[in-house]
């Protein structure tokens, strides 16, 4: 009972963060900047947060935002942002679980660990170029937030609008700032369709 009362209370974003912290975190002390982190930081270091859109704007002129954001706060120090880099990965995780539990309600188990996985599956191996990947991360949070937002519009009767216009705005940001999770955005349309299906077998 205890094992079926995990996986469907409150407590898995608290486990999950936990397994972030020890999958990405035992070698904080000892992990600095490397590849792409150094031009971000020595433009900050030299020519502060307003070099970003200069920087940006032949190719991606609305991403300077990521950095006017972070930069101010987590500076150079790398320790902050191998820590902000393993809490982009875990809010990411959480609304993903989020998402799949607003989709398959009576599966909370195997969407906790569909979202583990997620967490510590191996596919991104660049987690220590934590300034660089940082846009990147904030993108992928974008959109599971967003994804979370349209399915709580769809379940949430009385704040449907605030939660659509949320998704509407998450999407737009990632989209704008980044172009690597455009073709991510197939799921939003089988995630619709397969929302529609279920509305139109019920009301059938």
């Amino acid at each position: 009972m205890k094992i079926k009362r995990f996986f469907q209370d409150h407590s898995v974003p608290i486990v999950l963060l936990l397994v972030a912290l020890v999958t990405y975190g035992l070698f904080l002390p000892w992990l600095g900047f490397y590849w792409d982190d150094w031009p971000v930081l020595m433009m900050y270091k030299f020519f502060g947060t307003n070099a970003y859109a200069d920087f940006y704007a032949y190719d991606r002129p609305f991403s300077f935002w990521t950095y006017l954001v972070t930069m101010p706060v987590l500076g150079l120090n790398p320790i902050a942002w191998q820590l902000f880099g393993i809490l982009l990965r875990w809010l990411t995780a959480v609304f993903i679980l989020l998402s799949l539990r607003l989709l398959w309600p009576e599966r909370k188990r195997e969407m906790t660990w569909i979202a583990i996985l997620f967490l510590v599956y191996p596919v991104f191996l660049l987690q220590f170029i934590s300034v660089a990947f940082s846009q990147h991360w904030i993108c992928f949070l974008l959109f599971a937030i967003s994804l979370w937002a349209m399915l709580k519009s769809w379940t949430d009767g009385r704040q449907w609008d605030i939660y659509y216009l949320l998704s509407l705005v998450t999407a737009a940001l990632h989209l704008w700032t980044m172009e690597y999770f455009l073709g991510m955005e197939i799921f939003r349309l089988l995630i619709i369709w397969m929302v529609l299906s279920r509305t139109a077998g019920t009301t059938s």
